[in-house]
């Protein structure tokens, strides 16, 4: 993920409601996406103070006038609990500039369970139960297994429980290593012995 990406997103949208953005996965873009929109889903630690929590459009005086030509007109309304969200946003890149759209937002404490569709392919889609189960596709295999190491730390963290995790590989849900290698390296090499461990035993029959 680029960084001027996170630090934008950041600044304009998570800022202004006291929320520090810990992680933003890239999604694969839906065949509706229009023009230059890019799909996101961003996991966001609020502070102790009071917090507002924008969902959809808002109008409010005292929110930056950026924010404001961003979104346009918000809901909003104030929480003073901690809280770890994620957010479905949406940025579309217009003539007067990117405009940040808030399609969604959950709380981690609802989530239930993440199922990773297929613990043993490379597969990047994976499904989130809330009240309401939540489809997504991630941009790469690599990326979803790093959304969800970080959404399954601030659940320990903040909430001192862990959500259940179905159909994924367990040695890629642990912390890497000191040793810095790529996910997606890491995650094709695995693959790859697989086939090779098949590859021989096919052989061996």
């Amino acid at each position: 993920m680029a960084a001027n990406l996170k630090i934008n997103l950041q600044d304009i949208v998570f800022r202004p409601k006291s929320e520090k953005l810990v992680h933003v996965l890239e999604l694969a873009k839906p065949c509706i996406a229009q023009g230059e929109e890019s799909p996101y889903l961003c996991v966001t630690a609020a502070s102790d103070e009071e917090l507002l929590w924008i969902y959809g459009t808002l109008e409010y005086p005292h929110f930056p006038e950026e924010l404001i030509s961003c979104f346009g007109s918000l809901d909003l309304f104030l929480t003073k609990e901690k809280d770890v969200k994620i957010t479905y946003l949406i940025t579309a890149e217009k003539i007067t500039g990117v405009r940040y759209n808030i399609n969604g937002v959950w709380l981690v404490k609802d989530l239930t369970v993440i199922d990773g569709k297929e613990a043993m392919q490379d597969n990047p889609r994976f499904d989130m139960h809330f009240e309401q189960v939540h489809t997504w596709e991630a941009f790469s295999t690599a990326a979803k297994y790093a959304f969800v190491r970080c959404v399954r730390e601030l659940s320990k963290t903040t909430y001192g429980r862990d959500v259940e995790f179905v159909n994924f590989d367990n040695d890629f849900l642990r912390e890497t290593g000191h040793f810095y290698i790529t996910e997606d390296i890491m995650l094709t090499l695995k693959l790859c012995l697989q086939g090779l461990n098949c590859a021989c035993f096919l052989g061996c029959v």
